[in-house]
């Protein structure tokens, strides 16, 4: 994973040269990136700098001061644009959606290329859905609770006993209830229960979450 190949607007080099000069002052900072409308060749007069600054720490860096220590230092530029910092580091990555978006796209002005993993990140990637059944005419609704949640049926015929089973779509599919209307399934997984909803024309949202 890498940081992509856009140029850097002439009308920001200045800029940005007094910025890279004093990245070195800032502690323990390994990595930075320029990244939103500097590099999707959309910025304007008016528009603010976003960095990502990667620390070599086992905090929050937002927290624990090294932003804090970074804004004092770039704070010291003149300029009329605002220069918006957010921190990371690598130990533990909280927002792995933005964060590989930054490094895919940004441009790195300071520091090494990273590499990073999912192993790096330690969170996974979840699918909350949350949906309702209301509406919907009640065989439908009954043949949903039971694609959803399985069934065990035993009946007896001339003296033999038939047993008819199903787990259900939720289990199968490593998901957990989380509430009345309200699942939690792996990423992986999403798509496939996804098509169970819809099968039964059932009303839903879903969110990206990570654990």
């Amino acid at each position: 994973m890498g940081c992509g190949r856009a140029m850097i607007p002439s009308n920001i080099k200045i800029l940005l040269s007094e910025i890279i000069v004093r990245l070195p002052q800032i502690p323990r900072l390994t990595t930075a990136i320029l990244y939103g409308s500097a590099v999707r060749d959309e910025i304007t007069e008016t528009s603010d700098i976003d960095l990502m600054l990667i620390f070599d720490v086992k905090h929050n860096p937002e927290t624990g001061g090294e932003l804090e220590k970074a804004l004092s230092i770039l704070g010291q530029i003149e300029t009329k644009r605002k220069i918006q910092i957010v921190a990371h580091n690598l130990k533990q990555i909280l927002d792995p959606d933005f964060f590989d978006n930054v490094v895919r796209e940004g441009i790195i002005i300071y520091g090494k290329p990273l590499v990073v993993t999912p192993e790096k990140t330690r969170l996974k990637p979840y699918i909350i859905f949350a949906y309702s059944v209301a509406g919907l005419p009640q065989v439908r609704k009954s043949s949903f609770h039971r694609a959803m949640y399985g069934y065990s049926v035993t009946k007896k015929l001339k003296k033999k006993t038939y047993k008819s089973e199903d787990v259900g779509a939720l289990k199968m599919l490593d998901g957990k209830k989380l509430g009345k209307g309200v699942v939690l399934l792996p990423q992986e997984n999403a798509k496939d229960f996804e098509g169970t909803l819809k099968r039964y024309k059932v009303n839903y949202i879903k969110h990206k979450v990570w654990f």
